[in-house]
């Protein structure tokens, strides 16, 4: 990953008190916070750490991550794959606790979530799999731009490096196969295969083959229907797991702007022109009180005073919250986030400047927006917590996979089971001494990654009832009491897609779980039952009520029931019956009444929570949109799991990785300038020589004053052809480009620097360097990359305008585009006008070059405006033939060419 060093402006290192109470756990954690930051982000797990990772990138902006839980300490538990599951229920998780289920036992049930840093990634089953392309094209299709399938999988690939399993022969005899075109190579988090694989699973995926369910080619590519062995996060080279904390926060603890405190609970975001509920009488703080915060003037209503006391929020009546405020009309905006270890402790402040990102995860994410003021303005009424926003999706659409345990104990010892190591001590120790010498054997395997993702159709006879019954269900029938209409609206739009995909015979209805021991647990993958999280009190430190209200819609106990049936299929095919199982739970004779027994006792959750902070438009009942911007307010965001709409049909930590990495672009975008950085003159483009231009892998944003430097540009001078100079404390953005040669046409400094280290960055981000400061030439330290962009742009040159337009111009990448066209255009070559169809067509030879695609949206305005050759497209578009806007961008090809060419 590409590291780039530089100095963070010193008036703003100004710190809190060292006397915060706060413990020390290590280098990088806990150290005295800044008076303010760019961004906070609450909650460390896995969203969190991506989000703050990423948007650290940006070496002018500070990011602080608020973690609850402690750090870990590297114990076996976490770290060794044979003890997967032992750390649920331990001082890692949040022990919470459902509300008793009375659909079902009357029970509650335990809801484990990871309170530690890098949250349900240290606690769970280790099982990477994305889900179907249909979860998200169903995302998008309820109003989600961008959200579809081809939208998120860059950064499913960008959060991974595969490596495919250590063994053609165990590739071969377990059906194990990819497809490097849907895998990362570069990513922090390794995902690959155990070192151990129990046979039990040649059998079941044996017999469901003879039952119509062929093996999944790649679990990871769209296509998730069927049994697969499906990878994990595991490291490949010491077999241990690889998880958020490993991956996106210790390799990163030099990064001055990067800061993580642990043990501090936040119990409310600061909304400006809101103050705090009254119902709970809580030490306060006033805060970030050493005066050394930015002033009011250079930082309004954030932060501190001039004499560096904290500024009064005005309004704080409470009979201004007499009113509702509507998110159609509100234009709230935070400040910050108040915390504190406990209830007893003082509560602190911490400020941000650009934003809050909540990313506590479904159940705690919407228990903090609701304690905030934000949510069913009725629920916060009840615990007389002032409505800053009234909101009432916060908390509703709750979704979770339930599962069913089953137990059919194989008795055909010829076969190793994992309950050895648990009954045989000589097996265990055997096995231990394996994996520590060679990291090797059954202590790598603890992960259930023999799973089934089987359809409705091809599992049951009864599937057609089923359907007829979804489709006849009033929509309101189920769903919770006193919802607003608005819920009820987008859960009407939701239940369309579920019907639609329960019919087909290629989207998982549900999911099988195979521990190789006997068990075929069985879990509901698109539950139509919906559920709630609601704060229970107005004291932050009481965990919220939650209700999965599992199995409330009969849709889901009758796929449950159908699952059931079916394992007694499978059990019953002959590859099967090898293991000599013996159907106790349920019994092989279990009548209807027994199995739905069975149901009602067993549910559980698959620690899978989601939904309750929906990305859907708001008169869907949504609470983010999306650009994951909570509805009425400027600047708060939630990246974690309570914003899928719909779940999918997925383990979901490779979906959470996903959508933060995705979230994380987004916010560095939607943070860019409103204004392109050069200033366009009737003979150049000039940006003053103290500048800086920062270009990540999601575009670029300018700093006239910033001290730190990233690239040095010099000015330009009318009619100029010479190039700044470009400085790196790294190899980061590779050498100074060369000389444009004489025949190439003229273009400025600045715009020729931008393409180039864009360019460079691309190449930087994806192909191997030593570290070192490289001094040749960018063709010859990246010989691959310019290769193929060279072939590219030169066969684009003398390509007709109809054939750039198929060539490189998609529907996919048109909507990525948005943001740079003035409307989205249905048919990007027949629709756009002159001027937007520049935009695209310079956009698309950018990214067939292989630039991401925010980079080439972030180019295009910079470009247009700084090429002489397009300076008149930018200026009088209605004025140019086609042909004219043709021969500009076949000039700017040719210009752009010209530094690819080695010397």
């Amino acid at each position: 990953m590409m590291k780039v060093t530089s100095a963070i402006l010193a008036a703003s290192a100004s710190f809190l008190p060292t006397s915060l109470g706060i413990h020390l756990h290590g280098r990088g954690i806990n150290e005295p916070l800044l008076a303010s930051y760019d961004y906070i982000v609450v909650g460390c797990g896995i969203s969190g750490l991506v989000a703050t990772n990423r948007l650290s990138e940006l070496t002018d902006r500070t990011v602080l991550c608020i973690e609850a839980g402690d750090a870990d300490h590297y114990e076996a538990i976490i770290q060794d794959p044979v003890y997967v599951g032992a750390d649920v229920g331990g001082i890692y998780d949040w022990d919470l606790t459902t509300v008793p289920q009375t659909q079902l036992d009357g029970n509650t049930r335990p809801m484990p979530q990871g309170k530690v840093l890098g949250g349900g990634s240290i606690l769970n089953a280790m099982c990477w799999n994305r889900g179907g392309s249909d979860d998200f094209d169903a995302w998008e299709a309820l109003g989600n731009p961008g959200w579809g399938w081809e939208g998120i999988l860059p950064y499913f690939m960008k959060s991974e490096t595969y490596t495919p399993v250590y063994s053609e022969e165990i590739a071969e005899e377990y059906s194990i196969n990819y497809n490097p075109a849907v895998h990362g190579t570069s990513g922090p988090v390794q995902v690959s295969y155990p070192k151990y694989f129990y046979p039990q699973s040649i059998n079941l995926f044996a017999g469901m083959n003879l039952l119509g369910l062929p093996t999944q080619y790649d679990p990871n590519d769209g296509t998730s229907a069927g049994p697969a062995l499906i990878p994990t996060d595991i490291d490949p080279n010491n077999q241990t797991r690889s998880d958020a904390r490993r991956t996106y926060y210790d390799p990163y603890v030099d990064r001055s702007n990067f800061h993580v405190i642990t043990g501090q609970h936040v119990t409310r975001i600061l909304i400006d022109g809101v103050g705090s509920n009254n119902a709970v009488n809580t030490p306060t703080s006033a805060g970030n009180t050493n005066g050394n915060g930015p002033s009011a003037g250079d930082n309004e209503g954030f932060g501190f005073g001039p004499d560096g006391s904290t500024p009064p929020l005005t309004g704080q009546d409470s009979t201004r919250f007499a009113r509702r405020q509507s998110p159609i009309t509100s234009n709230l905006r935070v400040s910050g986030v108040e915390f504190a270890p406990n209830a007893s402790a003082p509560r602190q402040t911490a400020y941000a400047t650009r934003e809050v990102i909540i990313a506590a995860g479904a159940l705690h994410s919407a228990q903090l927006l609701q304690l905030s003021g934000i949510g069913p303005a009725s629920l916060l009424d009840k615990y007389n917590i002032p409505v800053a926003l009234d909101l009432p999706g916060v908390g509703n659409n709750l979704q979770d996979h339930c599962l069913v345990g089953t137990f059919y104990p194989y008795n055909n010892a010829s076969y190793p089971s994992p309950t050895e190591l648990t009954t045989n001590a000589t097996y265990n120790a055997e096995a231990e001494q394996e994996y520590d010498t060679d990291k090797m054997g059954p202590w790598t395997a603890g992960s259930p990654n023999a799973l089934a993702f089987n359809p409705l159709p091809l599992i049951s006879n009864n599937s057609a009832t089923i359907l007829a019954n979804a489709s006849n269900q009033d929509p309101t029938e189920y769903l919770p009491a006193g919802l607003d209409h608005t819920m009820i609206t987008g859960y009407k739009i939701q239940k369309q897609s579920l019907v639609t995909r329960l019919a087909q015979d290629n989207v998982a209805a549900y999911e099988i779980i195979n521990n190789n021991a006997g068990s075929l647990t069985v879990s509901v993958m698109h539950p139509f039952s919906r559920g709630t999280c609601y704060i229970q009190s107005a004291d932050p430190f009481q965990p919220p009520a939650i209700d999965p209200r599992w199995l409330t819609n009969p849709i889901d106990r009758q796929v449950l029931i159908e699952a059931l049936l079916f394992n007694r299929r499978i059990l019953a095919t002959p590859p099967m019956m090898e293991l000599q199982a013996a159907q106790f739970v349920p019994p092989v004779d279990a009548d209807l009444d027994a199995i739905n027994q069975v149901i009602n006792n067993g549910i559980r959750t698959e620690f899978h929570p989601s939904g309750t902070l929906a990305m859907l438009p708001l008169e869907q009942g949504g609470v983010v949109d999306s650009h994951l911007r909570v509805w009425g307010t400027q600047n708060l965001r939630v990246v974690d799991a309570g914003v899928f709409p719909m779940i999918p049909a997925a383990h979901l930590q490779a979906v959470v990785y996903g959508v933060a990495e995705k979230a994380a672009d987004i916010i560095k975008a939607d943070n860019l300038p409103a204004q392109p950085m050069a200033t366009s003159s009737s003979n150049c483009t000039s940006i003053s020589s103290n500048s800086t231009v920062v270009i990540s892998s999601t575009g670029f944003y300018a700093n006239s004053s910033t001290s730190f430097s990233s690239l040095s540009l010099g000015k330009t001078t009318t009619g100029a052809s010479s190039f700044g100079e470009v400085t790196t404390s790294m190899s980061s953005h590779g050498p100074p480009p060369t000389q444009a040669s004489s025949s190439s046409p003229s273009v400025p400094a600045t715009t020729a620097n931008i393409v180039h280290t864009a360019l460079t960055v691309f190449a930087n981000e994806f192909i191997p360097h030593s570290g070192e400061t490289s001094t040749t030439s960018l063709a010859s330290s990246t010989p691959q990359i310019v290769a193929t962009t060279t072939k590219t742009l030169a066969s684009t040159v003398s390509s007709p305008s109809s054939s750039l337009d198929h060539t490189y111009i998609s529907e996919p990448s048109t909507a990525l585009l948005g943001p740079v066209l003035p409307h989205q255009a249905s048919s990007p070559w027949q629709s756009l006008q002159p001027h937007e169809h520049l935009s695209t067509s310079v956009a698309g030879v950018l990214t067939s070059a292989g630039l991401p695609s925010a980079v080439a949206a972030s180019l295009v305005p910079v470009i247009i405006g700084g090429s002489p050759e397009l300076d008149g497209v930018a200026t009088a578009p209605s004025q140019m033939e086609e042909q004219e806007i043709q021969a500009a961008i076949d000039n700017f090809i040719q210009w752009l060419l010209s530094f690819f060419r080695s010397d």
